[in-house]
């Protein structure tokens, strides 16, 4: 083979590489979009039964989920501070929360 044969197929394999990641990237982001109003509505009934379990589980999938809002991190962190100093098994989740807000505040090099 020659060398313009290999620059051909490297740089193919490379565009359908970065095709196949946007791709699947973009699926991951309508998934989150679309989940995120059920996983708040879930957080919201913990929330009211005081379930620990369903708070940290839908929180933690809250603050993951990459269309968060600061006002919604807000409106958590709102409502497990309180409940985090009563029971240790929030401590993760309200750590998790902190960590957001810091990645969100840090100062940005551009």
């Amino acid at each position: 083979m020659n060398n313009g044969y290999i620059l051909l197929i490297t740089f193919a394999v490379t565009i359908l590489f970065a095709g196949i990641v946007y791709y699947l990237s973009r699926l991951q982001k309508q998934r989150h979009q679309e989940i995120f109003k059920n996983d708040w509505n879930r957080f919201g009934k913990a929330l009211q039964l005081k379930d620990l379990k369903g708070i940290n589980h839908y929180g933690t999938l809250l603050v993951r989920n990459v269309h968060l809002k600061s006002d919604d991190l807000n409106v958590i962190k709102k409502e497990v501070d309180p409940l985090a100093e009563k029971y240790s098994e929030l401590e993760e989740l309200r750590l998790l929360i902190f960590n957001k807000r810091l990645e969100w505040d840090a100062p940005r090099p551009y």
